[in-house]
């Protein structure tokens, strides 16, 4: 649901799948990554650990190739050059070596106030929820994290095994456990793990259960995710962008007034008030914390409205 908001965020999950089809099934067109990897960084630059997890996975795997054997130096070139390009290529913003340290922040405090930020509990991960044959966000991702911990344990079995596709769902892991709104890249990431490891063989349940039950099981949980999507977009907003829950009113009057001056505003609500203000109003605060504004400028922004103290 998240994603049905236009958001930088939409950008980067377009960029995990070209880069994981081209390194997966395309590799000779690897030449097109460090292109890919400019718009990337400049469509969404905060999210270049995740450009460097899955091209430094790709890249410790040939050099493991490597190691193990000898490579013809012209597939060599071919692979490792544009996978070290595209990791340079993240500096090619208007921010330069300044985006760097952005990722870096700490956002432990901010994850108190922020809910997309906070880490994914033990209880979230087990639980589950279904209703009318519509699951929860949280019950398909479950679904999806106990299969992707399974493939995981058959890729231990089979050969050969991919470092690359390792260290792509473990670096996953390390993005979930930075905050709920991880999960998506999480599953984009685990993905080549899940497809070169399924987890059930087949014919496991050949013989062992009726056709008519065996597909009726396989129907009821393809419609799953299906009743998912049109419970999500039953009240879906406008597209591309919706007034719902923000000041429209308040930034209409205000551009017709025309007096300028500072707006003592909800933080919630400052991106759009920015948006729609500027240059001639001055919002108090948005939400980009830590990277802008500190805990304490959060702390009054949220108690202003309803603590006397606070407000003087």
């Amino acid at each position: 649901p998240r994603y049905l908001l236009v958001r930088p965020h939409m950008m980067t999950l377009v960029f995990i799948i070209t880069f994981l089809y081209i390194l997966e099934f395309k590799p000779q067109r690897a030449i097109y990554l460090p292109g890919l990897a400019i718009l990337w960084s400049n469509f969404h630059g905060i999210t270049y650990p995740v450009l460097w997890l899955i091209c430094g996975s790709y890249l410790l795997e040939e050099i493991w190739v490597r190691v193990k054997g000898p490579t013809p130096s012209r597939q060599i070139t071919s692979r490792v050059v544009p996978l070290v390009v595209s990791m340079l290529a993240v500096f090619l913003t208007p921010h330069g070596i300044r985006l760097f340290s952005r990722p870096l922040i700490s956002t432990a405090s901010a994850s108190e106030y922020i809910q997309e930020l906070a880490p994914l509990s033990l209880p979230d991960v087990l639980s589950a929820h279904l209703s009318m044959m519509t699951a929860s966000l949280f019950t398909m991702f479950n679904l999806f994290f106990l299969i992707a911990c399974l493939a995981a344990l058959a890729s231990l079995r089979n050969t050969p095994f991919r470092i690359s596709h390792w260290l792509l769902a473990l670096g996953g892991g390390v993005l979930l456990a930075k905050g709920l709104r991880f999960m998506s890249e999480f599953c984009l990431l685990a993905l080549p793990l899940l497809k070169a490891n399924p987890p059930f063989p087949p014919g496991l349940f050949a013989g062992k259960v009726s056709r008519p039950v065996y597909l009726a099981s396989v129907f009821f949980l393809m419609l799953i995710p299906v009743m998912l999507v049109v419970a999500t977009f039953t009240q879906r907003p406008a597209y591309p962008f919706s007034h719902r829950d923000l000041p429209q009113g308040v930034a209409a009057f205000l551009n017709h007034v025309k007096s300028g001056g500072s707006v003592l505003n909800h933080p919630n609500t400052g991106g759009y008030l920015q948006w729609m203000l500027y240059p001639r109003y001055r919002i108090f605060l948005d939400m980009e914390v830590p990277f802008l504004f500190r805990d304490e400028d959060m702390y009054i922004a949220q108690h202003v409205f309803s603590d006397e103290e606070v407000l003087r």
